[in-house]
């Protein structure tokens, strides 16, 4: 789809209205930094997967319609800008070698200290999953992992409005479908973070 596509899709749902203009920019902050990962030789690229960076170009594009909806200047050129603002703080990890392939097992990012006794002693830190919903901890760690939202397939939340037009005529509206999405909140329960790939972008988001 196109970026008028895309701005005619949210004008017809304008589901960003009732946000706080700190929620619209923390909205926008969240898509800038995951519209950037990093290539072979650890320098900054589009996401890698197509799929995820259209889906994001299409949550920008609606956020962009909403600023101007609220007579807010947009002051970005292109999505290179604003990949290179929201990756201004990564710094190229320093390896002593080079790593370019793929692990061939479960890959675990961490400090030096932690990992070696991971190595040397077969010390492994398993945390529960609550202490992970800590604002304390940068936003790539933070997370509220108890809590497990779902769009349920082939399901959709649909309502018709009545009400009466200017003259008095008794007219009925069928709003445009929503997606319907399911929480589920669990248990405590223990985990251990690692990753199935890699990516420099890991060391500064997780070390």
């Amino acid at each position: 789809m196109s970026l008028e596509d895309w701005t005619r899709e949210y004008s017809q749902t304008l589901y960003l209205r009732k946000l706080s203009d700190d929620g619209l920019q923390q909205r926008f902050d969240d898509i800038s930094k995951n519209l950037w990962s990093t290539g072979k030789d650890n320098e900054v690229t589009p996401p890698r997967s197509t799929e995820n960076r259209q889906r994001l170009l299409r949550l920008l594009v609606h956020y962009r319609a909403e600023c101007i909806r609220r007579g807010k200047s947009w002051t970005w050129d292109s999505e290179t800008e604003i990949r290179r603002e929201a990756s201004k703080h990564y710094a190229p990890p320093r390896l002593t070698k080079p790593f370019t392939g793929k692990p061939a097992c479960l890959a675990k990012f961490g400090k030096r200290i932690h990992l070696r006794n991971s190595l040397e002693r077969g010390a492994l830190r398993v945390s529960l999953a609550s202490t992970y919903n800590d604002p304390s901890l940068n936003p790539a760690q933070r997370d509220d992992e108890l809590m497990h939202i779902s769009r349920t397939p082939n399901s959709q939340f649909a309502m018709r409005l009545n009400g009466l037009d200017e003259t008095g005529e008794r007219i009925s509206i069928t709003p445009q479908p929503v997606e319907s999405f399911r929480g589920i909140r669990t248990s405590d329960l223990y985990v251990w973070c690692c990753s199935a790939a890699y990516d420099a972008r890991i060391f500064s988001d997780f070390v």
